[in-house]
Formats: structure tokens, sequence, C-alpha cells
């Protein structure tokens, strides 16, 4: 890491360990968990940049997700899919799609892990 970098970095920290810091002093219960990291690891979209399908491997996943719905830069629904709640892997047809960024929401009951992926021609 760059020296420059290090000291963005560090910055940011520095703000968060202040701003947590008044939080604790007015009483607030702060509550912080690598529980959405650890998932967003479980979660495999790839290839990514994709250019006509893009695969989601649900296999190391502790949720269980009831859809993917994928969203272009604009916000657009532009897809809908259906997960069985046995898929370990979902295959998705984004060919007709156009270039550009897409938001891949992954939805269960009682959470929506949202991924961004480049669609490429």
């Amino acid at each position: 890491m760059a020296p420059d970098q290090y000291k963005i970095l560090k910055m940011h920290q520095d703000h968060f360990l202040e701003k947590f810091q008044d939080c604790r002093e007015k009483g607030a219960i702060v509550i912080t968990s690598n529980k959405n990291a650890e998932e967003r690891k479980a979660l495999n979209l790839f290839p990514n940049p994709a250019e006509n399908l893009l695969n989601i491997d649900f296999t190391s996943s502790q949720n269980k997700y009831q859809s993917v719905v994928i969203k272009n830069h604009l916000g657009q629904q532009m897809k809908t899919i259906d997960i069985s709640q046995s898929a370990n892997m979902v295959q998705i047809d984004i060919s007709d799609m156009a270039p550009g960024v897409v938001f891949v929401e992954l939805v269960g009951n009682k959470y929506t892990d949202r991924r961004k992926i480049v669609k490429t021609q």
C-alpha cells in the first residue's frame, strides 16, 4: 500500500473511532460485526466483468435467498429470477443487457445483499 493511501485509510479510521467514542459517551449501544463481511466472501459472483452469462455460487452462503434482481445503472429493474431453496448455483443470461455497471440484488426474507458487476459487449 502506498504511503498516501495509508494516510487516507488512517484518517477514515480515526474519524470512525472519534464518532464511535461520541456515541459511547452519549450512552448509545454500538454493535459491530464481521458477519456481513463473512457472508460477502461466501457469495461468489463470476465472471466480473461478464459478457453473456453471470454465475452466482451460493454453496458457502449461510443465507437462503428467494430471488435475484438485476438492475441497470439507473436502478431500473431489468430481470427477476426466482431461486429454488436448494439451489447452490444460478446462471443468468445477461446477453440482452446494455454494457455498463449492473447491480445484482440477492433477496432473502430478512436481508438483501447488493453487488455490482460490469457488463461488457
